[in-house]
């Protein structure tokens, strides 16, 4: 069979090798069973985010992922390092290889209240606008001009002779990969506030840098030893900013079709969940 090789919508960097394009694999019965591993989605999503690419990425950066992820027990690196963007797109590639491009009869519950009726949904993959970064995820750090800021203790202020009334509003932050994800897996739920402790410490791990208007950089010890205390002590307008300007940056892939209800009339547009792909059979 010949080789399938699709772009990620962000490319990056793993050992000096550039990981732009990835070899897909045709995924097996028995690869298709763990693959719809409902318990697995619903306790681990991002865990089974990151144990779907090593299953369908054969090659990347020069890695052969799954050969790697069989023998080891364990997800490579490379995937861990891999922007969480780029993997609802590896998720389809995977689908389109394994299964099909064309999803049919897939049943989603009208939304509005009045209704409920169940409506069989089709969904081409091949016609998704996959947004694609303009440069590379190493590149596409996010500059964010935060309103309330952060203010340095007083005691630490002196150490580094800076002004403890000055904030810290020029806030530089990359993208999350999926091992910045994983990390804070026990505090993931599908339905979290702006400010929840999983957003908090997940922007933590993501700030670069941070300055005052008058370019006094806080300094990189302090950045981090305190990364959970900065995002913590910001308020909601600033967390708000943060998320709005990486959603901005690299917008999320949707996966969507546009269905009349059968029984209201009304016209929906029906999300997936790109985990819930491959149950899709």
């Amino acid at each position: 069979m010949q080789a399938v090789y699709n772009r990620l919508p962000i490319t990056y960097m793993y050992n000096g090798e550039l990981c732009e394009y990835f070899q897909t694999r045709e995924l097996s019965l028995s690869d298709l069973e763990r693959m719809q591993d409902i318990k697995m989605k619903r306790s681990n999503p991002v865990t089974w985010v990151a144990k779907a690419c090593c299953m369908i990425i054969e090659n990347i950066g020069g890695v052969n992922v799954y050969e790697q992820y069989v023998n080891t027990k364990t997800i490579p690196d490379i995937i861990k390092k891999m922007p969480m963007g780029a993997t609802t797109s590896v998720l389809i590639a995977g689908h389109i290889e394994t299964l099909d491009s064309q999803i049919v009869d897939y049943p989603m519950r009208c939304p509005n209240s009045f209704c409920g009726e169940v409506n069989n949904v089709d969904l081409d993959l091949l016609s998704l606008d996959i947004p694609m970064a303009e440069s590379s995820y190493e590149k596409s750090v996010v500059e964010v001009e935060l309103g309330k800021g952060f203010k340095l203790l007083s005691d630490i202020s002196k150490h580094y002779n800076l002004d403890p009334n000055i904030p810290f509003t020029k806030l530089s932050i990359r993208q999350p990969i999926l091992g910045d994800v994983m990390a804070l897996e026990n505090l993931f739920t599908r339905d979290m506030s702006e400010v929840s402790p999983f957003w908090l410490k997940l922007y933590g791990k993501c700030i670069i840098k941070m300055e005052t208007a008058d370019g006094d950089m806080l300094p990189d010890d302090v950045l981090d030893r305190q990364r959970g205390i900065i995002v913590g002590s910001l308020g909601p307008k600033d967390i708000l900013i943060i998320k709005r300007a990486l959603n901005k940056a690299f917008p999320k892939l949707e996966i969507s079709a546009i269905k009349v209800c059968e029984k209201c009339g009304e016209e929906i547009k029906y999300d997936i969940d790109a985990s819930f792909l491959f149950s899709m059979t």
